[in-house]
């Protein structure tokens, strides 16, 4: 799960389910409601030429690794080699 504090505009995310690369074009204050607080992050996308633009809950989304497209990991294994 993405920490909204450490999501900032510009940043390359997927959704937890998967999907196409996305940017973060903003980023919103908290929402209200009885749940807990979350934030509102705008991104963009291409599909083709075509261009898509969604809002989605912080905690929906994954940062990738811009190289690999790969969500990034913070608990990888280190493997030795034997």
């Amino acid at each position: 799960m993405a920490d909204s504090k450490e999501l900032k505009m510009g940043d390359v995310v997927r959704l937890k389910s998967g999907g196409p690369k996305m940017t973060i074009a903003n980023i919103s204050e908290p929402r209200p409601g009885p749940v807990p607080p979350g934030k509102w992050v705008r991104c963009i996308w291409f599909d083709g030429s075509n261009i898509y633009e969604y809002s989605f809950d912080s905690t929906c989304l994954l940062k990738v690794s811009e190289k690999t497209g790969s969500p990034k990991n913070p608990s990888k294994t280190k493997t030795g080699s034997r």
